[in-house]
């Protein structure tokens, strides 16, 4: 019933509404496409919030209208990927915050605003199905689940559940089976029967008894101690053990399934680490060598702290390898390694150089004596081809004197071609002699250039005459192309002359009857 005193039916059609006045009921279409309207809720600004199964819509009523204000669609929830979110139970409570408890947990929506938004309670309930709540005098929420009963405080954010160990009869409670007296009571249904409470009479366990260091053991061996494991500040380890499990445990026999432990070593951990009664160990394996502090303290069921956290010093013995004296000896040791290496690669190629040098003495010793027979050899050689030259250049100066003679007597053709062609044999053989003579001098060390200022112009014309005959009686065409005005060159005139020769002679040698040489 609302504030208008109509009833407002929710069904599978949508939204029915009946008005006491008129004792007529109406149906409005406006939601048929909404589906189921799975709950009715109306709030303190005169709202009208249905339920859907995936969406949210306030209404206001004014003059007996229905206008549709928002539709959340999908809401509420922040989780992602939930096809559909069933809502048990509304709540408005005293600071205007609206509170949707669904099979996905519980979720705030906040009037002032007007959108959902998320917080640490909220967050503490995700993963519970909420079925009912209530919000006490003191503003506190209690929220019942099928797992348990929850104090939701939003002034400190503090959240505590109850269940069987606390006290209650059963954890699992009904849906919509609450209420809340005029003196403050509250009642909850459960499936095993009805509770009630004062809620500023539930006492708050603000006491945390002390928490111990009840184990140490090795993973690789067993480790005996001469008194219990809780009278041990310090343990000293080896190296080769840097792995190790401890255990710990509260004296708290109050609600112990509540207890949640937080631990730390100091020198490994960067933050603290989390569990609950079930893992009340830790492990740690291969650490560094060092001094480590670990550090452990409980929480109950309230969120206190015990009131001091247990402790142990554990030590590492340094390694071998990481010991001063040990990386020291390394170092001396490879010095001297480097000092001997250094010593035997030195003496090596001392040794190297002497025989290197040695062989250098005596391969130059034995080119020495080579270089003397080899000499000795070309002077033998050349003063052989000396007597040779003598004897050879007898005939020729008396065959030129005989060629001379024929050209200047010789008047028929036939007898001045051939007088022609002896001169040019005889011409021919002498250049031969005169290379085998300048070979043989080149080869002691005896031919010298001997330079004169000559006239290229005569020089060449010269020879073009004497080729001119030759190349006539071979019955070759040869041309030659000298510039006028040439000037004069100081060379030496025999050593041209017996390079142009050997160029022309070559030219002569390779060309056919009636060619032509350029």
């Amino acid at each position: 019933v609302d504030h208008l005193r109509i009833v407002r039916i929710g069904t599978s059609k949508g939204l029915c509404s009946f008005d006491s006045f008129s004792e007529q009921f109406s149906l409005h279409s406006d939601f048929n496409t909404y589906g189921n309207v799975e709950l009715i809720y109306e709030t303190s600004d005169n709202r009208l919030w249905l339920v859907f199964p995936y969406a949210i819509i306030t209404l206001d009523y004014y003059q007996a209208k229905v206008n549709i204000l928002a539709i959340y669609d999908g809401a509420p929830t922040f989780i992602d990927n939930i096809d559909k979110n069933t809502t048990y139970v509304m709540l408005e409570d005293s600071r205007g915050l609206l509170w949707f408890g669904t099979n996905h947990g519980l979720f705030c929506f906040r009037l002032s605003d007007n959108k959902f938004e998320s917080n640490i309670i909220a967050e503490t309930m995700a993963n519970k199905t909420i079925l009912t709540m209530l919000e006490d005098n003191s503003g506190i929420l209690w929220v019942a689940t099928r797992q348990g009963l929850w104090k939701l405080s939003m002034e400190d954010g503090v959240s505590i559940e109850y269940g069987i160990e606390d006290g209650l009869i059963n954890d699992m409670f009904c849906s919509s089976a609450v209420y809340k007296a005029g003196d403050g009571e509250l009642f909850f249904g459960t499936v095993g029967g009805l509770i009630s409470f004062y809620p500023d009479k539930v006492m708050s366990n603000n006491t945390v008894g002390e928490v111990i260091i009840n184990g140490f053991n090795l993973l690789e061996e067993k480790i005996t101690f001469n008194k219990p494991v809780e009278e041990i500040t310090e343990i000293k380890l080896p190296y080769s053990n840097n792995s190790f499990i401890i255990d710990f445990v509260a004296l708290i026999y109050d609600s112990p399934t509540n207890i949640q432990y937080a631990y730390k070593l100091d020198g490994f951990d960067d933050d603290w680490n989390y569990c609950d009664y079930k893992s009340n160990s830790t492990k740690y394996t291969n650490l560094g060598s060092g001094e480590y502090d670990f550090f452990v303290i409980a929480l109950n069921s309230e969120g206190y702290l015990s009131s001091s956290p247990a402790s142990l010093r554990i030590y590492i013995a340094t390694p071998l390898w990481e010991q001063w004296w040990f990386i020291l000896s390394i170092v001396l040791f490879i010095l001297l390694m480097v000092f001997l290496f250094i010593q035997i690669r030195t003496r090596t190629l001392r040794k190297y150089a002497f025989m290197l040098e040695s062989n250098v003495e005596e391969r130059s010793r034995q080119l020495a004596q080579k270089t003397k027979q080899l000499e000795k050899e070309l002077k033998n050689r050349a003063k052989f081809t000396r007597a040779l030259v003598h004897e050879l250049k007898t005939p020729l100066t008396s065959l030129q004197l005989t060629n001379d003679i024929l050209t200047q007597f010789a008047v028929q053709e036939p007898f001045l071609d051939l007088a022609v062609l002896i001169n040019k044999d005889v011409i021919s053989l002498s250049n031969r002699i005169n290379e085998l003579l300048d070979l043989s001098r080149g080869e002691i060390s005896l031919l010298k250039l001997r330079r004169e200022n000559t006239a290229l112009g005569e020089l060449f014309e010269t020879l073009r005459r004497d080729f001119e005959l030759l190349a006539k009686s071979e019955g070759k065409i040869l041309q030659f192309d000298i510039q006028d005005n040439l000037p004069e060159a100081f060379i030496d005139k025999e050593r041209i002359i017996q390079v142009i020769n050997n160029l022309i002679d070559n030219a002569f040698k390779y060309t056919f009857r009636e060619g032509e040489i350029l």
